[in-house]
C-alpha cells in the first residue's frame, strides 16, 4: 500500500526508500521523479 512520502521504483516494480540502480524513482502520490 502506497502512502504519502513513499517512493515507488518503476525499474524494480516495488516500493523502496532508495533505488540502488537509480532507475525511475517516482513519488507515490504526486508521480514526480
Amino acid at each position: 500500500n502506497l502512502r504519502k512520502g513513499d517512493f515507488y521504483c518503476v525499474g524494480c516494480g516495488r516500493c523502496i526508500d532508495f533505488c540502488p540502480a537509480g532507475i525511475d524513482i517516482v513519488d507515490a502520490i504526486s508521480g514526480v521523479r
